[in-house]
């Protein structure tokens, strides 16, 4: 007498399944963290080349002198009234705390003061020459140039 084949899969061909799925979500997972870090990273640089346009379009705004202040040391952007960081504070960003990122940039604090024109103050701005200031985690890192003049972007 003949046995019927019982329709089905076997066990083995179930764990087969089972292993390579795992495999899949291992490597997503893996891709997707490097992304998380990549974006987290570009949008501290963002966040900072727009605090300074900010910073810019508030003394042209207001019609005094407004200051951008970048410590690398502590992780934190802030916007002052005046070329003083003691000055009236009008933003504040912590950028360690928010993206998780490392700021690199010498001379650490970086000071920018914004003449009701736009444009810096040399007297009041710590660089002469084009500074690069740069935001890492990990592996992954973004850069953003800061002008003598106050001009300040994004490097892709």
């Amino acid at each position: 007498m003949m046995r019927g084949v019982r329709p089905g899969y076997t066990v083995i061909e179930l764990i087969m399944v089972l292993v390579i799925g795992a495999i899949l979500l291992g490597m997503v997972v893996s891709g997707a963290s490097g992304y998380v870090s990549r974006k987290r990273v570009s949008n501290a640089r963002d966040a900072f080349v727009y605090l300074a346009m900010r910073a810019r379009a508030a003394a042209i705004e207001r019609g005094r002198n407004v200051s951008v202040h970048l410590s690398a040391s502590q992780g934190l952007v802030m916007v002052n009234e005046g070329c003083s960081p003691s000055g009236a504070e009008l933003e504040r960003l912590a950028l360690a705390d928010e993206f998780f990122a490392k700021v690199e940039v010498s001379p650490d604090p970086l000071r920018v003061c914004y003449s009701p024109r736009g444009f810096a103050i040399e007297s009041h701005t710590n660089i002469s020459a084009p500074t690069t200031v740069s935001f890492v985690i990990g592996k992954d890192t973004a850069r953003a140039i800061v002008a003598p003049l106050g001009q300040v972007g994004g490097v892709r």
